[in-house]
């Protein structure tokens, strides 16, 4: 039933889609806001509810085969608020076997060296590190 719909400007046309579908759709994208229909209002609901889950650093895209995870939910901080995603790491042979380093290529700065359960998006770091030259905003106050 398609009653699931992103809220974020890069979807425009998306429409209202099923679950599946917009789970599909944002395998690539998964720090995108989504709302569902229930019948009375448009209610937030996470793309973890929904069933994503991100792998990182696997050189084709979508998910690996010898996919492993450290924590169940990664905690990523981005320029449109702080998401809770499923993240599994690329196991492949020739992979880089460090989470951090699979991160970084995902573009996801890690909270730690070792075993990092957290992340800050490339995307803002550089909108914080602009608003703290131009505006003198400090980090504490950006959220």
């Amino acid at each position: 039933v398609a009653q699931y719909r992103c809220c974020d400007n890069s979807c425009f046309g998306l429409g209202l889609v099923c679950q599946d579908c917009i789970v599909d759709h944002h395998e690539h994208l998964p720090l995108h806001w989504i709302e569902v229909w229930n019948n009375n209002y448009y209610e937030s609901v996470t793309l973890r509810e929904l069933g994503l889950s991100v792998t990182v650093g696997h050189a084709h895209g979508g998910g690996c085969p010898h996919q492993y995870t450290t924590t169940k939910e990664f905690t990523v901080l981005h320029t449109n608020g702080i998401h809770g995603v499923d993240v599994g790491f690329c196991g492949c042979y020739g992979a880089d076997p460090e989470p951090r380093n699979l991160l970084l290529q995902a573009v996801w700065y890690p909270s730690t060296p070792l075993s990092p359960e957290m992340g800050i998006t490339f995307e803002l770091l550089r909108q914080s590190h602009a608003l703290n030259c131009n505006a003198k905003l400090p980090a504490w106050d950006l959220w």
